[in-house]
């Protein structure tokens, strides 16, 4: 029931759960203090995958693969196969066999360990990781005549854990004593929209401290922006300022993210006067603040591009989008997911200006890099592979001509 609740992301039950989750993670990580590897190490886990999962999957080699759930694998081969021909005859499954790959000398953050000895079936010789697993896919390859497809993965290194922020939600959640906070910051880091909404209102209801309840209301306009619910939006937007101004100067940097927010509010609703004020006053609150944020320029200059864009001043726009870009390329890691972001703008724009060779570089550059930050299923990846497929057509379409 526990692991169910979690890969379909069931918040009642997960919550319901949470000291129960607290516990095995702890008692993960208390065995995974007390190993001590002497030799590189193979893991198996059988199962079996949705056809349409696995294709998906197959597509993000070399990406990153999350389990959010308790992850169970075996070091004996032939007991994963067991899993994986659990029902051989289902069509609409793809069997599967992960070979995950341990490197002792490699360092991480992923908590694992040998249970077999407290297992109540010690003859799957099992090994089991905490919530939260991160891997790296490697090959994928149909080893022998049996029909199942072999998966390579293994642990990636800690630096490139902090490419995604996946890990330390889940770490947090795992600790944490607002859960619903926690919860809910992972859930919007899946893009799992509909879940943190329903968190976050909870949340609301329980705190009564105003900087906190500011930001709970900031966090739900975003949700509601990503979901198209505009109105609703702009009214947790106005909410969370109001809070602010009565306990703020009205000249405090903090104010710049609620008005940035809300200038993508008006750039949405076609009222650019009022986003490029919005977005003009953010940026000069930045500005006099004590220590300027780089990142807080990049951000101005791709929200100006997206209302000349909305102008139709293509040019101009593609100009401050490739400022932003440059600007985050300086400050942050080549494969960050607002840098995945810069390129599909910018693959955009060229494509409004028909300069669809260059669109079509920026738009693969855009899904490569959320192929590795960012989720399969995360709506950011799925949205630029659908830039990237559009620009294609329309790339065959003309050379049919």
């Amino acid at each position: 029931m526990l692991n169910k609740a979690l890969r379909i992301q069931d918040i009642d039950t997960i919550y319901a759960l949470r000291t129960y989750i607290r516990h095995i993670h702890e008692q993960i990580a208390q065995l995974y203090s007390k190993s001590n590897l002497r030799c590189n190490i193979t893991l198996y886990r059988g199962q079996q995958m949705k056809n349409n999962e696995f294709e998906e999957l197959k597509k993000n080699q070399g990406g990153l693969l999350f389990f959010d759930n308790f992850l169970s694998c075996s070091d004996n081969l032939d007991v994963a196969k067991v899993f994986a021909n659990g029902n051989a005859n289902d069509p609409t499954k793809t069997r599967v066999i992960f070979v995950i790959e341990i490197n002792r000398l490699v360092k991480n953050n992923v908590k694992f360990a040998n249970i077999h000895r407290i297992s109540a079936h010690k003859e799957e010789k099992e090994w089991l990781f905490s919530v939260g697993s991160i891997f790296r896919i490697g090959w994928l390859m149909k080893l022998n005549n049996d029909g199942i497809w072999y998966i390579n993965l293994h642990l990636t290194h800690e630096r490139d854990l902090e490419l995604t922020s996946l890990t330390q939600y889940m770490r947090n959640f795992i600790k944490s004593q607002n859960l619903l906070i926690e919860l809910g910051k992972l859930m919007w880091e899946m893009g799992k929209y509909e879940q943190t909404e329903k968190l976050y209102l909870e949340a609301l209801k329980a705190e009564h401290e105003w900087q906190r309840r500011s930001g709970i209301l900031n966090r739900l306009g975003m949700i509601c922006w990503k979901k198209n619910d505009l109105e609703k939006a702009h009214d947790f937007y106005q909410q969370a300022l109001e809070i602010d101004q009565q306990h703020m100067s009205e000249n405090d940097p903090s104010f710049s993210s609620i008005y940035i927010n809300l200038g993508l509010i008006y750039l949405n609703q076609g009222k650019l006067d009022l986003a490029e004020q919005h977005f003009q006053h953010a940026y000069q609150l930045d500005l006099a603040s004590k220590y300027p944020k780089k990142e807080w320029l990049s951000t101005y200059y791709n929200n100006m591009a997206s209302v000349l864009a909305a102008q139709e001043k293509y040019e101009e726009a593609l100009s401050y989008h490739e400022h932003s870009l440059k600007t985050r390329l300086e400050h942050l890691p080549s494969v960050h997911p607002l840098i995945a972001l810069s390129h599909n703008n910018i693959a955009i724009i060229l494509m409004r200006l028909n300069r669809l060779s260059e669109a079509y570089e920026h738009s693969q550059k855009a899904v490569n890099i959320a192929s590795q930050s960012l989720l399969t299923t995360h709506p950011d990846t799925k949205l630029y592979k659908e830039n990237l497929d559009l620009i294609s057509e329309s790339i065959q379409q003309m050379n049919s001509l």
